[in-house]
């Protein structure tokens, strides 16, 4: 079972179905395989509407997974292709109607592409270049203040290079010539 916290996994589908929630508003259910890790084989499912509002969202989701098809209402070949990361985190659930307990659940968020940092937008080239002038300023600083910091060298000395003789050496002495 997947522990009760927030985290992220890479997985699979692995099943899938087409219906409608309890509101009659139609969905995709996904069944998702953890492929990596400690809970590799363990699963977990996403229920994702088809709707006006959410409708791009779930078939940007499958499009991830892989489904290539064009028409939900055939079959989803593909939709097991491809690895994705899911985002999962605790939520509480619906109240017992007995007790009145309010017990939590495992909900998957999202799913996203795997692989790579995911950016809510790139930066342009010019952006990127105007960026990198100003890191480049920034970093000429940081490196000429660890120089002057360690004796002209960025990081430790090489291993076996001393600087000066060692202490108490007659050539470390302030003999003026």
């Amino acid at each position: 079972m997947l522990p009760m916290m927030k985290a992220r996994y890479r997985a699979k589908a692995k099943s899938w179905a087409l219906g409608e929630a309890s509101t009659g508003t139609p969905q995709v259910g996904i069944e998702f395989v953890i492929e990596e890790g400690d809970h590799r084989g363990e699963w977990i499912t996403g229920y994702f509407f088809l709707t006006d509002a959410a409708g791009d969202r779930t078939l940007e989701t499958m499009r991830l997974c892989g489904w290539t098809g064009t028409d939900v209402s055939e079959e989803l070949v593909g939709l097991d292709a491809n690895i994705v990361e899911l985002v999962v985190e605790p939520e509480d659930g619906m109240p017992d109607p007995q007790s009145g307990d309010v017990k939590q659940r495992l909900r998957l968020k999202f799913v996203n592409k795997s692989g790579g940092v995911a950016m809510r937008s790139a930066l342009s080239n010019d952006k990127a270049k105007v960026l990198a002038a100003k890191m480049k300023a920034k970093l000429a600083v940081i490196d000429a203040k660890a120089k002057r910091e360690s004796n002209g060298f960025i990081g430790a000395p090489p291993p076996g290079r001393i600087d000066g003789p060692p202490p108490g050496h007659p050539a470390s002495d302030d003999i003026p010539f």
